[in-house]
């Protein structure tokens, strides 16, 4: 059988998604997250907030502004200790954030606030996406932790 043109081109950008798929378990020893990355914003919202925690000890915080509130995007590093990001490693996993479900929102809500995280790994990512407070209360938790260590590393943020 010969597949017309127009059906490879469809295909492939199927297949290299599927290629590049990474299992769950890729992600789940500390030693494979390389990076964690939270980012929060909403179409009413003055600002979009983007965290980056790395293991090579950089910590980015990225304020994204909108031009609509007359916002400017701001940029602050800070420096994350190694044994500081393996606890956010470790704050990850306690609340089961390898194991739970990549989508959480309320069928009811077409806007408003949304939340998402990605661990990076040595060879894929992991990725949980939330609307408002949609979800298990772990996820309540994990924001919390994302936002004591936010203002540990930018207090005036």
């Amino acid at each position: 059988m010969r597949l017309a043109p127009s059906a490879l081109v469809l295909a492939l950008p199927l297949g290299v998604a599927c290629a590049g798929a990474v299992p769950v378990s890729d992600c789940t020893r500390a030693a494979a997250v390389q990076e964690i990355v939270w980012e929060q914003d909403c179409s009413g919202c003055a600002e979009g907030l983007h965290l980056r925690f790395g293991r090579d000890g950089r910590a980015l915080l990225t304020v994204t502004g909108k031009a609509r509130f007359r916002t400017a995007d701001r940029e602050q590093a800070a420096t994350l200790a190694p044994a500081d990001f393996d606890r956010l490693v470790r704050a990850l996993a306690d609340a089961g954030f390898f194991t739970l479900a990549p989508l959480h929102e309320d069928p009811t809500l077409a806007d408003g606030r949304w939340t998402q995280w990605r661990a990076g790994c040595t060879s894929g990512s992991r990725e949980i996406w939330r609307r408002d407070t949609a979800g298990p209360p772990a996820l309540d938790a994990l924001d919390a932790v994302v936002q004591a260590w936010r203002l540990r590393l930018w207090p005036a943020s």
